[in-house]
């Protein structure tokens, strides 16, 4: 999912999102170069549960929110996309 250029909160998402997976996964790509079909898992980057854990914390962290159990899904962990797009949905749901 590429980000609204005209909504600030999904740019700050999907910069964040990826600047957290850049950084727990020790990557020398800047968030530019980290394209949302870019694969986390299953051959892709290699993220293991205890990485992902640390993203999640990471992201939970920075927003000032706490997923739910349920929403963390080995399909919102498959790409740098349907992570950043979990962001969105829970930051979305925020009311302000």
């Amino acid at each position: 999912m590429a980000a609204d250029p005209n909504n600030h909160e999904d740019i700050e998402a999907e910069t964040v999102v990826k600047s957290i997976v850049i950084r727990t996964l020790r990557l020398s790509q800047s968030p530019e170069d980290l394209t949302t079909d870019l694969r986390l898992l299953d051959g892709g980057l290699g993220l293991d549960s205890l990485s992902g854990l640390k993203i999640i914390t990471s992201i939970e962290q920075h927003f000032g929110f706490m997923f739910e159990v349920h929403e963390i899904t080995r399909e919102s962990l498959q790409t740098v996309g349907s992570l950043i797009a979990l962001v969105e949905r829970k930051t979305g749901s925020q009311a302000p």
